[in-house]
């Protein structure tokens, strides 16, 4: 029995179109990067200064020391704001690394890695809350200076973080003779 050519076709494209999918994930996560080494040496210590940045001492200082210049404490917010972004955008990215890592990690078990998943999976919304929490709170303050509290997000992170290092520690070392 043969198969008509639009089936076979289809099958081409939508094979080849997985397959670009598949490949796009994996290489946007730099999935080559992630495994127990990177969870070992990964450090949400490098986002602790998304506590301070937008923080108000720093635009005191320069209110003090330029006589009242406010167009140059907006352009630091600005400039600051810009860079609160970037750290965000880096923070989101790692955290889609550690999903991807834990992932890894339950399929790749001998045992049954359920409790694991569903923690992940509650740790993924709760982190796409906060953030854009977050996002909104970036958004109002120009109109609303202040420091933006990140403690929750960067404690979640850390929390995901310290689930999945103990995990990657114990694949990561050798098997005992």
């Amino acid at each position: 029995m043969t198969l008509p050519i639009g089936s076979i076709a289809f099958l081409a494209v939508a094979g080849a179109a997985l397959g670009f999918w598949y490949r796009r994930l994996f290489l946007r996560h730099g999935a080559g990067q992630i495994g127990p080494d990177w969870l070992l040496e990964f450090s949400a210590d490098r986002y602790a200064i998304l506590g301070r940045m937008l923080a108000g001492d720093d635009y005191d200082w320069i209110l003090r020391q330029t006589g009242g210049d406010r167009q140059l404490c907006r352009e630091l917010r600005s400039s600051r704001r810009k860079a609160f972004r970037r750290y965000l955008s880096e923070l989101s990215r790692d955290f889609k690394r550690l999903e991807l890592a834990s992932k890894m990690i339950v399929v790749e078990s001998p045992q049954d890695e359920s409790d694991l998943a569903r923690f992940l999976f509650r740790q993924a919304i709760v982190f796409r809350f906060q953030l854009l929490e977050v996002h909104l709170r970036l958004a109002l303050s120009p109109f609303r200076p202040g420091n933006i509290d990140v403690r929750p997000l960067l404690t979640l992170v850390q929390g995901t973080h310290g689930r999945l290092f103990w995990l990657a520690a114990a694949a990561s070392r050798p098997a005992a003779l």
